[in-house]
């Protein structure tokens, strides 16, 4: 395969699990907050403003491609080690899943340890998204990336990390958002840090690509 075909593949797969996981939000009532409390949950966390969700689809998996298509290749000598990274991939996105769950606040991802639809679909998209910083860490440890599209790379994973603290949420304080999302003074502290590394990322990535071959 191309390494066209292979970053279309991969974010074509990434994008459907995400739209398949809307679709099956809106089918639980969980689409949106005004759907939510149509149906009688005043408080809660639906697909649509679980802003980790968003961060995924325009950000995450748009690197989560071109990873696999620029590095992806230099698995096929190791197919066992590939294969090994995925399932460890899958078995920690499962339990984070699940880990992250296992409070009552209801949210489209599932509630008291149970899984929905949207949390089964997620935990493939988590998966890939792992085999992709596994990829990625590997090859800056065996300096094969280049020094901007590394550090790029690592603020944009960093920030992610950020936006799965759901500031937006705690910073604003909409009517429906649940009591386990409230503001604190590490609020402030991940919307920062958020902006900062997304900026730096960006910065770092416009390095990597206008710099001369």
């Amino acid at each position: 395969m191309s390494n066209l075909t292979v970053f279309w593949t991969v974010y074509i797969v990434l994008q459907g699990l995400w739209i398949v996981g809307a679709i099956a939000a809106w089918s639980n009532n969980m689409l949106t907050a005004g759907q939510m409390k149509k149906s009688g949950i005043n408080a809660g966390l639906p697909y649509l403003q679980h802003y980790g969700c968003w961060n995924d689809s325009i950000v995450i998996h748009l690197w989560v491609a071109v990873v696999f298509a620029e590095f992806g290749p230099l698995w096929a000598s190791v197919p066992v080690g590939f294969l090994l990274v995925f399932c460890v991939a899958v078995v920690l996105s499962w339990w984070a899943n699940w880990m992250w769950v296992q409070g009552s606040m209801r949210q489209a991802h599932g509630r008291r340890g149970k899984l929905t639809a949207v949390g089964y679909l997620h935990i493939p998209q988590m998966a890939i998204i792992l085999v992709a910083i596994t990829m990625m860490a590997v090859w800056i440890l065996m300096g094969q990336v280049e020094w901007w599209l590394a550090w790029g790379s690592i603020c944009l994973v960093l920030a992610h990390v950020c936006m799965g603290w759901h500031w937006p949420l705690r910073l604003f304080q909409p009517e429906w958002c649940p009591d386990e999302l409230e503001y604190d003074w590490t609020t402030p502290v991940f919307a920062i840090g958020y902006a900062v590394l997304m900026a730096a990322a960006l910065l770092f990535f416009s390095l990597h690509f206008l710099s001369p071959v």
